[in-house]
């Protein structure tokens, strides 16, 4: 969409064609789902408690994005009206520790200025997913622990 100035449905058919997104159902990749679920893993390990995945706010209430979950509401004007002042739109995920000791998390559209740093990498797919998940098995089999050690079970905090 932002380098092509491509509509949703035709870059999102293409990111389902090169497996960044479910072909049968990419709510999931689209709709923030998927990156719900990380930043709840994440709130876990930073803040030692467990978060529904449906108390993650996915739905932006101003643009770009408005009122739809994920990337599905990002528009093409909104991209190119970021990229006029030299930012982009991007899908971030966040979680904060508040005062009274509640977690607020979100997975939503963002615009950003525009920065010089570079990740490079296979990014998504079932050969990325499937390594790291052997390499944590890996690393529990060794004896090397478990990044959950210390934490109480799911439900308790």
């Amino acid at each position: 969409m932002e380098t092509e100035g491509r509509d949703y449905a035709d870059a999102l058919a293409e990111a389902q064609e090169k497996g960044y997104a479910e072909k049968s159902d990419p709510s999931s990749d689209v709709e923030g789902w998927d990156a719900a679920y990380k930043v709840v893993i994440l709130a876990r390990l930073a803040f030692g408690a467990w978060i529904d995945p449906d108390a993650v706010a996915r739905v932006p209430s101003s643009p770009p994005g408005a009122g739809r979950p994920g990337i599905t509401g990002v528009t093409a004007a909104e991209i190119a009206r970021a990229m006029v002042h030299h930012r982009r739109i991007r899908l971030v995920a966040g979680a904060v520790l508040r005062d009274d000791g509640t977690i607020a998390a979100s997975v939503l559209p963002t615009t950003l200025p525009v920065g010089s740093v570079v990740f490079a990498g296979p990014g998504a797919g079932g050969p990325e997913t499937s390594s790291a998940i052997l390499a944590d098995i890996l690393a529990i089999a060794r004896g090397e622990g478990s990044t959950w050690a210390g934490l109480p079970p799911a439900g308790q905090g």
